[in-house]
């Protein structure tokens, strides 16, 4: 087998990883570094994944598992090689791999089916600050991320570094052939799952975080479950290709995605980040529902002829030098039934209403590092804190100009507290 790894640093709470080869070459290497990862956290979790395990032995679950499953191998094999190279090298369960794969969509499809009324448990919370203003003549271009998730993933998360060989495919049920693409990407990863869902960047120049969003009522047919969507995302080569994708790839739940570029097409290019609001079809499969917000500088931001040219009347807003993005639908206009707002999603926008206009990374990292509201659903997570299972993982920040990706695995807010991990986004 033809997978390399190097720089790898197992001795951090997070460890850096760093694989070559075929898309199930370098899953099937992870997976080999990460099966205690893995099962230390299914074992964690298990109070929330038994009952998964359980669904898709019924016809209820199967149907969620084999419609997504079958999407897979159609539209994207190499990415279901990825989800079997995982397994493989493990030695965990498919099955097991897929469930982690498909957690959203099951725990939403699982409610339902039982008609039981869903809670905060269990749904990641992360906080995002998008800053694009000019600060004398310089243009800041940052994006400052808490990465939240259960405290099952607080010894079991990894930073991955990937290069993937392209191959050709046979796609499932028919002789058609497809290449796969060749990839070269960094990503924040989650044990058991695909890279994607966590912040990243790719060698296209594109940058990434997430926060997710809960509809009430998953998709089955003929959509991808999040976490394969923004694994495809992962890989997007142009904004054209990355708003068809929001568009037409149909996705089974919700979810926000944030977007930067620290490599442009040509030194005029309008430099702005991007905000994107997802949510399942609601025109018989047509299209996802979906906004763009822009956030924009004051000479952006004031000219007509630049709104106007990326203005679309039913899904576009615009934010003027900096936006906050947490767990709950803001700027879509027509909410995908969306699960009553996350408490703890609700609190942090109102304590994001508290502060001053950020103006400056150190105004975003103290508002990250917020812990005002710790009894209930404080900004910054600690794992003996708050109300729920939820625990900041850690703390990207991704400066655009300097094309730098710096990851904090304390309260960045913190005066002691440097950067732990840092990446030249140039050097994929």
């Amino acid at each position: 087998m033809s997978s390399e790894i190097k720089k790898n640093n197992d001795h951090e709470r997070i460890p850096f990883y760093s694989l070559e080869g075929t898309h199930y070459e370098y899953s099937f290497k992870l997976g080999q570094l990460i099966s205690k990862k893995i099962e230390e956290r299914i074992e964690k979790e298990l109070k929330d994944l038994q009952p998964l395990f359980d669904f898709i032995k019924t016809d209820d679950g199967l149907k969620y598992l084999n419609s997504y499953t079958n999407t897979i191998q159609k539209q994207f094999p190499w990415y279901y090689d990825e989800l079997k190279g995982l397994s493989d090298g493990s030695k965990i369960p498919l099955e097991k791999i897929l469930v982690l794969n498909y957690k959203n969509e099951l725990k939403a499809g699982k409610d339902l089916s039982d008609k039981k009324e869903t809670n905060e448990q269990g749904r990641t919370s992360c906080s995002t600050v998008l800053i694009n203003r000019f600060d004398s003549d310089k243009q800041l271009l940052l994006i400052a991320h808490n990465e939240d998730e259960s405290n099952s993933n607080w010894n079991t998360c990894f930073i991955l570094q990937a290069t993937i060989k392209s191959s050709i495919y046979t796609i499932h049920g028919s002789e058609q052939q497809r290449e796969s693409p060749y990839e070269r990407y960094i990503a924040f990863g989650y044990a058991g799952q695909l890279a994607g869902n966590g912040f990243g960047g790719n060698h296209h120049g594109f940058v990434f975080t997430y926060n997710g969003l809960y509809p009430k009522t998953p998709l089955i047919e003929n959509c991808l479950p999040r976490q394969l969507h923004n694994r495809v995302v992962l890989n997007v080569k142009n904004e054209q290709e990355l708003n068809t994708l929001v568009r037409t790839q149909l996705t089974a739940y919700g979810f926000n995605l944030n977007v930067g570029r620290f490599r442009y097409p040509n030194v005029t290019a309008d430099k702005y980040l991007l905000n994107y609001e997802i949510g399942p079809s609601n025109d018989q499969g047509k299209t996802n529902q979906y906004n763009i917000n822009y956030i924009l500088n004051d000479k952006q931001f004031f000219d007509d002829k630049f709104r106007t040219k990326n203005k679309d009347i039913k899904s576009t807003s615009f934010a003027h030098n900096y936006d906050y993005h947490f767990n709950h639908y803001v700027h879509l206009k027509e909410i995908p039934q969306e699960e009553t707002p996350l408490p703890s999603s609700t609190e942090r926008a109102k304590r994001a209403s508290e502060f001053e206009e950020i103006k400056v990374l150190n105004q975003a990292l103290e508002f990250l590092g917020d812990e005002k509201y710790k009894c209930s659903h404080p900004v910054y997570r600690r794992s003996s804190t708050g109300k729920t299972n939820t625990v900041t993982l850690c703390t990207a920040v991704i400066d655009l100009n300097k094309s730098m990706l710096y990851v904090y695995d304390d309260n960045p807010q913190l005066t002691t507290i440097l950067p732990f991990f840092q990446f030249d986004l140039n050097t994929l």
